[in-house]
């Protein structure tokens, strides 16, 4: 079976972004965020787009894993939202990944 990956953003009601991330299920990650997110109170508004791999959830590559670490980390780089702050360590580990 496969499962697309997809670039989540949230927004607070001004329309600041919050963050970015990448999972095959936004809605769960939001719950955890809800959860364990000291910055969740503010979302008020999420987007949702596929990223244009499609993974297998029986034999994930490695290839479309760093594909979707490139997408996430872009745009983090690119919008740069308030509360991410696993961009470095995430960096690190698609770099780390890249070279193996």
């Amino acid at each position: 079976m496969k499962t697309m990956r997809r670039l989540y953003r949230h927004f607070d009601a001004e329309g600041r972004l919050l963050y970015i991330g990448i999972s095959a299920n936004p809605f769960s990650r939001l719950n955890q965020h809800i959860h364990e997110s000291h910055w969740a109170d503010q979302i008020r508004i999420v987007t949702i787009e596929t990223v244009k791999t499609m993974f297998d959830n029986r034999d994930t590559t490695a290839r479309d894993m760093a594909t979707a670490f490139a997408v996430e980390l872009e745009a983090i780089a690119r919008e740069r939202p308030l509360y991410n702050t696993n961009g470095q360590r995430n960096r690190a580990m698609f770099a780390a990944r890249r070279k193996r």
